[in-house]
């Protein structure tokens, strides 16, 4: 299985701080010029104190992280959060952020950036406010009427907790052995999770002697080689599943809950993982066939559900921009946040109120606005 959070841990040089409050993470060297205001943001939509660097919430343990060479993820989402000043909603969308959840630090990037997108474009969005029954995440004027909007990650299975850990506590001893310029293809097995210093012996003979192909790993905790490219994959020992599969589960069970209150047209947005291929717009092309056809026998059923969108923001070289309409699904690949990105939009025939031509160009169109 590859694992994006696996990819991420794979950059060199930046590991995340061990920090415990406000004052720690202010004493960081990196928390200067804008990172420094956006601590100061945080700070006083989070309060202080603010126990979430101490429990390492995703947005304490990512904030000084930086990705293919952008800004620090702190920065990022500050630059988001100003880009919305004034929108209604948004301390609450912050504080949903700031979360332990991964799912719902994930919903609230996913629509900060959307959200702040869309307001650059001159769109006006509003975040929606939380009650007790299931409520959708915002509401954006894509064109002359408003169109809620739920959002939602597909992650791996709960199995992976165990491998997020195991990722964090392997880092130091990457370090130790002067690993941190190398990115590896690794297939680890279950021995890997109580044998780290195999792993991180077995990966330093990989780099001294550059090796392309695969080799054992010791004590039988997998095999590992240079990665062709500057991106790591990690296969974990836990079971796959079909991502289109899971979204039409996930669909079926419970996401389209959040849109039954929608008295207008709405989309369900979902990034996933592993869905799209990356090697050329054919790949994208067939995976959004794929999507499109599991999701045709189920969407007339939930008619307040006007269509799906599904997106990947892989950290591989950007591409020029390509669009496809066949009718019941449109494609495109472009760059987001310097990397490529692909996506699929499937509207629903049976929706309620559907999305009109002009709506859907600017959601996966030639008129895109996010």
């Amino acid at each position: 299985m590859l694992s994006r959070v696996a990819i991420l841990l794979d950059i060199p040089n930046e590991l995340a701080g061990e920090y415990r409050c406000w004052t720690d993470a202010e004493h960081d060297p990196r928390a200067t010029d804008e990172a420094a205001e956006a601590l100061a943001c945080f700070k006083k939509l989070l309060g202080d104190p603010w126990d979430g660097w101490e429990r390492g919430v995703p947005l304490a343990r990512n904030f000084f992280l930086s990705f293919q060479g952008l800004e620090l993820e702190g920065v990022k989402l500050y630059r988001m959060i100003r880009a919305l000043d004034g929108v209604r909603g948004l301390r609450e969308i912050v504080k949903s952020l700031a979360r332990d959840a991964r799912a719902e630090h994930a919903a609230a990037s996913m629509a900060l950036e959307f959200c702040s997108k869309v307001r650059a474009a001159r769109g006006e969005v509003e975040f929606v406010q939380r009650q007790r029954t299931p409520t959708p995440d915002v509401r954006v004027k894509l064109v002359e009427r408003w169109v809620t909007i739920e959002f939602k990650a597909l992650h791996e299975p709960d199995e992976m907790e165990a491998w997020y850990e195991w990722e964090r506590k392997l880092m130091p001893y990457l370090m130790a052995r002067k690993l941190n310029d190398f990115t590896f293809d690794r297939e680890l097995t279950d021995a890997a999770l109580d044998d780290l210093e195999a792993v991180a012996d077995g990966l330093a003979v990989v780099a001294a002697g550059n090796h392309r192909d695969y080799q054992d790993l010791p004590r039988e905790t997998g095999r590992a080689r240079i990665a062709p490219i500057n991106c790591g994959r990690c296969g974990y020992p836990v079971e796959q599943r079909d991502e289109t599969v899971r979204l039409v589960s996930k669909l079926r069970q419970k996401w389209w809950k959040q849109l039954a209150s929608a008295s207008g047209p709405s989309m369900l947005v979902v990034r996933s993982q592993q869905v799209f291929g990356w090697k050329d717009i054919r790949s994208v092309g067939a995976a959004a066939r794929r999507i499109a056809n599991a999701l045709a026998p189920c969407l007339p059923g939930f008619p307040m559900v006007g269509g799906v969108l599904v997106y990947e923001e892989p950290f591989i070289a950007p591409a020029w921009p390509v669009f496809a309409d066949a009718g019941d699904v449109r494609t495109r690949r472009d760059t987001s946040n310097g990397c490529a990105r692909m996506m699929a939009l499937v509207p629903n025939p049976g929706a309620a109120v559907p999305l009109t031509d002009e709506e859907l160009s600017r959601l996966v169109g030639p008129e895109i606005i996010w």
